[in-house]
């Protein structure tokens, strides 16, 4: 029921319109098993549709304004309430951009619209990065996207901060530089998701990719003040690196 009614007009309404969806959407398109829940979620998110819309559609002009980019394809979606994490941690608003034309944002009826908009300029960068990117990306590439994304964020809600934009101390920056140690041009996916789920029996945090990331990022900005959005979404990852507080990663990686 749920593939018939949900996932096949979604795919069919993308087919129609031309857009890139990719193939790697599959796991957000999920049935829920507190059907009722969903029901109520849906019925309150239709009565603040116009609301969310104005939202959404505001932090994209905002956004595309200080970093042009090509047509997105944006949709929009309950948050399977069986998924209490964006709901709990996040404010009500998740997003994943999956290709260059196309982004899902997900919302709870509780989101706060600061993380709806914050949610929005995160993805959009993503979306624009991804026009320049080439194959796939390595650990650092990785922690270096987030990093861009939630600074170019930062730009455009500068009161919004968002907890995993929190810095590290200095004993979790220690145990997460134990574990990147040699690890940076990696392209193993799992190496990237223990620093986004964090470690507790290493002591690794939730979010260090994130943390990390955009740490980086700040220390790179501070460092090139006369840089907009549009001259460092082409930076590299490691020339970024060399110009933060973390550069001492790369000498295992050199």
């Amino acid at each position: 029921m749920y593939r018939e009614k949900v996932v096949q007009p979604f795919q069919e309404m993308a087919e129609e319109k031309g857009i890139d969806i990719g193939s790697d959407y599959f796991a957000y398109f999920t049935g829920d098993t507190d059907i009722d829940q969903l029901e109520k979620n849906t019925v309150e998110l239709l009565k603040k549709l116009e609301e969310v819309q104005t939202l959404v559609e505001e932090a994209f002009m905002k956004s595309a304004e200080l970093l042009p980019g090509k047509n997105k394809a944006v949709f929009l979606i309950p948050i399977n309430p069986d998924f209490t994490f964006p709901i709990e941690k996040m404010e009500g608003s998740t997003g994943v951009t999956f290709t260059e034309e196309f982004m899902l944002l997900q919302t709870d009826p509780s989101y706060a619209k600061s993380a709806v908009k914050n949610t929005v300029a995160h993805e959009y960068f993503h979306s624009v990065d991804m026009e320049h990117q080439n194959g796939r990306p390595t650990v650092l590439d990785s922690i270096i996207m987030e990093g861009k994304a939630d600074s170019f964020a930062r730009i455009v809600y500068p009161d919004k901060v968002s907890p995993w934009t929190e810095p590290l101390t200095t004993a979790e920056k220690e145990r997460v530089f134990t574990e990147l140690n040699g690890k940076l041009d990696s392209y193993d996916y799992q190496e990237y998701q223990n620093l986004f789920a964090g470690n507790p029996s290493k002591g690794i945090p939730l979010w260090s990719n994130y943390k990390i990331g955009f740490e980086i990022m700040q220390g790179y900005l501070t460092s090139h003040p006369e840089l907009n959005p549009k001259e460092w979404v082409l930076t590299e990852s490691k020339d970024t690196l060399k110009d933060s507080s973390y550069k001492e990663l790369l000498a295992p990686n050199e």
